[in-house]
Parts: C-alpha cells; sequence; structure tokens
C-alpha cells in the first residue's frame, strides 16, 4: 500500500512515501491514546487502499515559529502564557509514559482562543518499563537536541524534552536560538559545551529558568515536576500550572452523549458503547466535535440534514458504511427519516476489513520516574527499529538545510552566563525533523482536499463521507 497520507491541523503539510508508514502509525497510535487541552485533538482516521487520511483539530492560528517572528521576540508575560501551555501538555505526554523528542515551535500551534496545541507525534517514544528506561536513537531537530543525543549516549526521553523546552523558550524570549552557527558541526559543538549567550533584556528569573533547562549533564536539569511550580511560572498566578486533562478518554461527557443519543434514535447505552470503541470513525469525530463545541459556549445540536440531501449517491454510501460498523458489534444503527431507513433496509457485501484497534489506556497518577543510574544497556523502544546516533562522525548533508530568518538587532547588548560564552550575531533557523535514517521533511503530517482551508465543525465529516464514496474505502488502521 502507498501512503500518500492528509493531515488537517492549521498551516502544515507533508507527503509521505511508503517507507514513513511506520512513523504515520506510531503518530496516530499516540494521538488515539492522548486527550488534553493543550494538544492538537485527533478526529478522524481513514485508510484507504492508496491513502491516510488523518483529520484533527484546526488550527487558524498556524505555528508559533511564524508567530515568534510576525513579533520579533515575546514579552515575559506572553512567553509564560504560552510556556505553561507547553509545560501543562509535555507533563501530560510524560505522564502518559511517551516521550516526545521533537519539541519545537513547528510543531506547537495556535487555536481560535489563542492557546497552543502540541503536533507531532511521529518521533515520539514509548520505552518498555517507563519513561526511567533509556533511549538510542537520534532524533528530533538539530537545534533543539540535548547533548546526550548529540554524543550518541543512551538518553532518558523525559530528560530529552527538558532541554529542548530550555532551547524553546530562550527562542520565545530572544526570537533567536541559542545554539547556532553557519556550521551544523559548530552546532553541535557548542551544544555539548552547553555555551549560549544571555541577551541584556532577559531577567534574572528568565535566565535562571533557562539555566536550570540548558544542564549539560540531564541529571542536573530540573524536571517537569518541579516546573510545574517554578517561581517564573507562577508569577501572576495564584495555583501551579494544571497538566491533568480536561478531556480523559475514559470520561463521556453526557450533554454529547445525549444530543448523539436523540440525533441516531438510540438509548444512550448503546450510542456510550458506540463512542467507547474509540475507533475514531464518524461516532467518534462527531462526540468530539460537540465536546469541543461545548467547551467554547456553543450551541451542541445536531440537525438533521434536508431529504434531498440524504439522497445523494455519497450519503446513502455513508449511512451504509455506519450501518454495517455498528451491526458489527451488535448494535443497529439506523437514522429515523424515509431515505435512511430506505437505506438501513438494502443488503450490500461489506468492503471493509476488521478494524485493528487501539486500546485506549486512562490516565495515568502523575509520577515523575526516578532516572536509572545505569546507562550501560538501552531499551528497546516501541516505534520502529532504527540506527542509534553515532556521534559527530555524520555527513552534514543528512539534515535539512537551515533557512536564516532574523538577526539580533543589538549583538552587543548582551552579558553572559558563567557557563556561556558570546557568539557572532545569529539568525532564527527553521530546521526540520531529522533522523539518520531516511527519514525526510517536517514531520507535520500529511496533504488533505482540504489543507489549507479552515474546517467548520459540521463540514469535517461530510468531507470524511464524501472520500469514502469515490471507491476509496479500504482497510483500517
Amino acid at each position: 500500500m502507498q501512503s500518500c497520507c492528509g493531515w488537517v491541523n492549521g498551516s502544515s503539510r507533508m507527503v509521505c512515501c511508503r517507507d514513513d508508514l511506520p512513523r504515520v502509525k506510531t503518530e496516530i497510535d499516540a494521538m488515539k491514546n492522548l486527550s488534553h487541552q493543550h494538544i492538537c485533538q485527533l478526529y478522524h482516521v481513514i485508510e484507504t487502499s492508496t491513502k491516510v487520511f488523518v483529520v484533527l483539530e484546526y488550527c487558524p492560528g498556524g505555528e508559533l515559529f511564524d508567530y515568534i517572528i510576525s513579533k520579533d521576540r515575546l514579552s515575559e508575560e506572553e512567553a509564560r502564557v504560552f510556556f505553561r501551555q507547553i509545560v501543562s501538555a509535555i507533563a501530560y505526554v510524560h505522564s502518559q509514559g511517551y516521550a516526545h523528542r521533537d519539541l519545537k515551535p513547528e510543531n506547537l500551534l495556535i487555536d481560535k482562543e489563542h492557546n497552543l496545541k502540541l503536533i507531532d507525534f511521529g518521533l515520539c517514544a514509548k520505552p518498555k518499563g517507563g519513561l526511567d528506561n533509556r533511549l538510542s536513537t537520534f532524533c528530533g531537530s538539530p537545534a533543539y537536541a540535548a547533548p546526550e543525543l548529540i554524543q550518541g549516549k543512551a538518553y532518558i526521553g523525559s530528560e530529552a524534552d527538558i532541554w529542548s523546552m530550555g532551547v524553546l523558550l530562550y527562542a520565545l524570549l530572544c526570537g533567536f536560538l541559542p545554539f547556532d552557527d553557519n556550521s551544523l558541526m559548530a552546532v553541535y559543538r557548542k551544544i555539548t559545551r552547553g555555551k549560549y549567550s544571555i541577551p541584556k533584556w532577559l531577567s534574572p528569573g528568565s535566565t535562571l529558568l533557562i539555566n536550570q533547562m540548558l544542564q549539560v549533564d540531564p541529571k542536573k536539569r530540573i524536571t517537569v515536576k518541579h516546573l510545574l511550580s517554578h517561581p517564573w511560572l507562577m508569577q501572576g498566578y495564584s495555583d501551579a500550572v494544571q497538566w491533568q486533562s480536561k478531556y480523559p478518554l475514559r470520561h463521556l461527557d453526557e450533554d454529547c452523549v445525549t444530543e448523539l443519543s436523540v440525533f441516531h434514535k438510540q438509548s444512550r447505552e448503546d450510542i456510550s458503547k458506540l463512542i467507547s470503541e474509540w475507533k475514531y470513525d464518524q461516532m467518534s469525530a462527531t462526540y468530539l466535535m460537540l465536546q469541543s463545541k461545548k467547551a467554547r459556549g456553543k450551541c451542541i445540536h445536531l440537525s438533521v440534514p434536508h431529504v434531498a440531501e440524504y439522497a445523494s449517491k455519497s450519503q446513502e454510501a455513508v449511512l451504509e458504511h455506519s450501518r454495517h460498523d455498528a451491526q458489527r458489534h451488535g448494535t443497529e444503527f439506523t437514522l429515523s427519516t424515509p431515505v435512511t431507513r430506505k437505506v438501513a433496509s438494502k443488503k450490500r457485501e461489506n468492503k471493509e476489513n476488521v478494524d485493528t484497534e487501539s486500546a485506549v489506556r486512562g490516565e495515568m497518577p502523575f509520577a515523575l520516574p526516578a532516572p536509572a543510574t545505569s546507562s550501560a544497556k538501552s531499551q528497546t523502544e516501541t516505534q520502529v527499529p532504527s540506527v542509534a546516533f553515532q556521534g559527530p562522525a555524520f555527513r552534514e548533508r543528512q539534515f535539512t538545510d537551515v533557512t536564516p530568518i532574523k538577526k539580533p538587532t543589538n549583538p552587543a547588548n548582551r552579558d553572559e552566563l558563567t557557563a556561556a560564552e558570546v557568539v557572532p550575531e545569529r539568525s532564527v533557523i527553521r530546521v526540520e525533523t531529522q533522523v539518520l535514517e531516511s527519514w525526510q521533511g517536517s514531520g507535520k503530517g500529511l496533504v488533505s482536499p482540504l489543507a489549507g482551508t479552515e474546517l467548520q465543525d459540521d463540514k469535517v465529516l461530510q468531507w470524511a463521507q464524501d472520500l469514502r464514496v469515490n471507491g476509496e474505502t479500504g482497510d483500517k488502521l
């Protein structure tokens, strides 16, 4: 099967080749198990014989990277708002046993309410035995990579994420990267030494927090647990950062279930059972969009389209597909309209295979792991096997070229940290995700027929339905 795939996640897109399928599956599996107010919500997954379409929450604000460039740099107050949301998302991801491993402004989108949403879980890892077990794959973006990755050592994923968060906060407050050079190898040398400059406009509190995250020795880095109530993050706030999910998958919203029950004229128990299967099909997508509307204070009433619209070939095919999915699990699925009753009475051959379901876990209590003291042996990662990083011996052509964006306007107006060095003028660089394999592109996702257009909640499913009637219905992930 080929894998030209389609994401809808704001302003980013990527076309995947066949070799990317394992990472596409890694991302989809992770997003099926993660539900958080600062993680881009997965709505619907459709796999055909030639394509995989993944429908995500739409974020009209685009990438945080572009937002930083448009503002030159963020004020400390605005950076604090964003960074609290980043800490909340990463604390939740770590509590579920995952390490993201590709944190950067390009992988944070801005939604309608100007809140951040974390995306791109294609390089995430869930180590066997928990986050305190070590990983060995070098992945992510070079400018955001932790020193232990650069040196080719086994590493703890959560500790590597903290380093990337330090680089990210520096970029928010300064508008350029702490480790930058025209030569990629020079960047690696600076990272391994932990040398960076401190502009004069940074407050002592900001300087201290960045220093606590950008510690070359991972054991000396601040932990996510301590970040939640760090003094810098508490300025202007009475409460610590709330990392728990507001939308745990194990808890269904009663109002949304009731609305679906009334719409489909089925019992609430039957609807709850269908939703709880979390197949990320039409039922899952409808429920999640209703939940999203309710969270924004909007009406969640579902209205039945005109009969003429249901009479179309595309609607009939989708209704039959939904009916079959429900019957496969012992539940009758009908819509009470003349046309839908006619459709439900027809016998059609099923052309789809049974889904391979992803187990949905409940939210685990957040307990930060005690880092393993021995690094002699790396644990097997749950994602596709890859070649361990071999230090600076690789060739620079294996990484995407960097694009200069801007330079600091006053390079002389900088102090240096005790362990930092003053470096020449630098520019922000957009470094795309790389690994020492055939992985290419930004890892943002896939192209869809609606990429680049705003998806209204009541239009997403219509697009998904139209896909099915063109002979593209196939196996599901």
